[in-house]
């Protein structure tokens, strides 16, 4: 599994922007748990143009995703810190 978290997350008052990346193949379950308290934003764009990966479900500081195509992708999360 090769989900990475940047190192340098973004802060706007209480809000927290992590950004990432996953591979291809990967099974996307992202924990912030050491960046924030709530998510209440998460996207998955994928390398692929014409694939999109589906978030499944968000479980307080945890994000789920399936990917739909091949390649990986970056990954997006806004939320309380």
């Amino acid at each position: 599994m090769a989900i990475t978290t940047d190192p340098r997350p973004h802060v706007i008052g209480d809000l927290v922007i992590v950004t990432g990346t996953f591979a291809n193949g990967d099974t996307i379950a992202v924990d912030l748990s050491a960046h924030m308290s709530k998510i209440m934003l998460f996207v998955c764009n994928e390398t692929d143009s014409t694939a999109r990966a589906l978030v499944s479900s968000i479980d307080g500081t945890t994000a789920y995703a399936t990917e739909a195509g091949a390649g990986g992708g970056t990954w997006f999360a806004l939320g309380q810190r």
